[in-house]
């Protein structure tokens, strides 16, 4: 899974790098575990998801607006 496609990218050293955080990666940590580090990357960051790709193909246009509520 991660590790494969984080081994497959070269330059990252995942040994060490737990698969995912739990619940959430600390905000002040980049390299702290495999999914963080991904997620972290151009190419997958700018990655259209399937619910995108979807909405789209059907003729519609998706925007995704940023949660502004404060708890």
């Amino acid at each position: 899974g991660l590790r494969s496609v984080l081994t497959e990218r070269g330059s990252f050293d995942v040994r060490q790098l737990k698969a995912k955080c739990s619940p959430v990666c600390p905000f002040e940590s980049e390299n702290y575990c495999m999914a963080g580090l991904l997620s972290q990357q151009d190419d997958y960051a700018n990655q259209e998801s399937m619910l995108e790709t979807l909405i789209e193909k059907t003729g519609h246009i998706c925007i995704f607006y940023r949660n502004s509520t404060v708890s």
